[in-house]
């Protein structure tokens, strides 16, 4: 049986226009792949935070299953 791990990323951004920079997107994505390689179950998570006139306003992703 492999290792299960819950992993929940939490990213903000400063405005609505504003995306996540691509070497945040390339760091999440080495973190999964090292994880998947060791045969870990893994399940994800993403918490987006939208931070524009002291107005956070959270866009939520639950956990994946298998």
């Amino acid at each position: 049986m492999s290792e299960s791990m819950d992993i929940a990323f939490l990213l903000v951004t400063m405005s609505p226009m504003n995306s996540v920079p691509s070497d945040v997107t390339d760091m999440i994505s080495s973190v999964i792949s090292s994880i998947l390689k060791n045969n870990c179950d893994i399940h994800l998570a993403l918490v987006k935070y939208i931070s524009d006139n002291d107005i956070r306003v959270p866009t939520v992703h639950p956990f994946t299953t298998s």
